[in-house]
């Protein structure tokens, strides 16, 4: 989830790319920063996004590094929207584990990062799992609340042996569930409690009663009666999908490649890809068939909506779903373009090479293809990311 290696799992880290002005806190990198502290280690810098944090130690500049090892561009600072004229310093919350290569591609960086998170010295990660699942299997959590782990556990041991098991079993889920579902403590007598009743101090090792999800509920009712659903009334097909299913469709694209060779060695290059077309009628929804031999991100419009790892492998992506189901729409009345951006390695060999298809359903009912030709401008460049889309 921190260092997908497909797109299929990068919104996670990617965050939520709001229309219009939003506060610097809002931004994709800070959510990144707010998303990854709250989920693995129990740490809520969503305070610490704008300001220094009033409860806790963490400080706006710790925030900001940790959302610069994420960021595609130098992350410049705010404090309460306003901006203090430095640059974030890509840096992991806990300098005695070891640290992030500042100087690192965005990938390098990220990797890098998930790699100090399950550090098994890392006992803040371990702690924090085991707490979440802990609660979810009995309604409390050991630390409460759950995101804010540096709160007093009314067990520290039980904490403690928890998160050691779990690095010992190599971080498998499953074993962990089956070690606390075969405990004593799990299978003991529930203990009722009063929806006001906030102190978790005085639980124990004894599960809570509490109510059912609202998913927990529908699956039941759907068990008692017999009355599931035999198929879904709108199957929805997102992400990527099976090899078999590409190697069906019949392709038109070509790969296509810039004239020029590869700039000598020194900053980072890449390759933009760019194809301007228009549309004269709604697009209802549509979909790409890529493919390049570099890491790249393919943006619509500006927006960017897919990455890839360069590994040449085609992979299927959904550009738009109909408006209807209020998704926002990356296509335009007039002129539109995709804009692919492909940076290779500075030790890799050649030039990058692209394949592309695209396939956008109209609202009068006619279907546009746009495929990967020579009829697409190809140049090696070296301005921001932003720049060149």
């Amino acid at each position: 989830m921190i260092a997908p290696s497909t797109h299929a799992s990068s919104g996670y880290i990617e965050g939520i790319q709001w229309r219009g002005s939003v506060s610097a806190a809002q931004k994709t990198e800070l959510q990144f920063a707010q998303s990854v502290s709250q989920s693995f280690l129990g740490i809520n810098l969503k305070c610490a996004s704008c300001h220094d944090s009033f409860i806790d130690r963490w400080t706006l500049e710790d925030a900001y590094a940790l959302a610069a090892v994420g960021a595609e561009q130098p992350l410049e600072i705010y404090r309460c929207d306003r901006p203090q004229g430095k640059l974030a310093t890509p840096k992991w919350l806990f300098a005695e584990l070891g640290g992030i290569d500042a100087s690192a591609p965005r990938e390098e960086r990220l990797r890098q990062l998930a790699a100090l998170m399950t550090h098994p010295e890392n006992g803040r990660f371990t702690r924090t799992i085991v707490n979440r699942l802990w609660y979810q299997l009995t309604g409390h959590g050991i630390v409460h609340p759950l995101d804010a782990m540096q709160t007093e556990p009314w067990s520290e041991d039980l904490l403690d042996i928890l998160a050691v098991y779990l690095t010992d079993q190599n971080y498998d889920l499953k074993s962990l569930v089956q070690l606390i579902a075969t405990s004593q403590a799990y299978q003991s007598r529930s203990e009722g409690r009063d929806d006001d009743q906030s102190d978790h101090s005085s639980a124990r090792c004894v599960p809570l009663a509490k109510r059912m999800t609202a998913e927990q509920f529908v699956d039941s009712i759907w068990q008692i009666t017999g009355e599931a659903p035999e198929m879904f009334d709108a199957p929805v097909s997102r992400g990527e999908i099976s090899e078999e299913s590409i190697s069906s469709l019949e392709l038109n694209g070509a790969w296509i490649s810039v004239a020029a060779d590869k700039p000598s060695p020194g900053d980072t290059h890449s390759v933009v890809f760019r194809k301007a077309f228009k549309i004269k009628e709604r697009v209802l929804r549509g979909a790409a068939v890529i493919a390049c031999d570099a890491p790249f991100q393919l943006y619509v419009n500006s927006r960017l909506v897919l990455r890839g790892n360069g590994d040449r492998q085609l992979c299927f992506r959904e550009l738009h779903a109909d408006i209807a189901r209020k998704e926002v729409n990356v296509f335009t009345k007039g002129k539109d373009s995709f804009v692919v951006v492909a940076t290779p390695a500075e030790s890799a060999q050649g030039v990058p090479e692209l394949y592309f298809e695209a396939r956008l359903k109209l609202e009068n009912g006619e279907e546009l293809r746009i495929a990967a030709n020579d009829s697409w401008e190809g140049l090696w460049n070296n301005p921001s990311l932003k720049d060149s889309a």
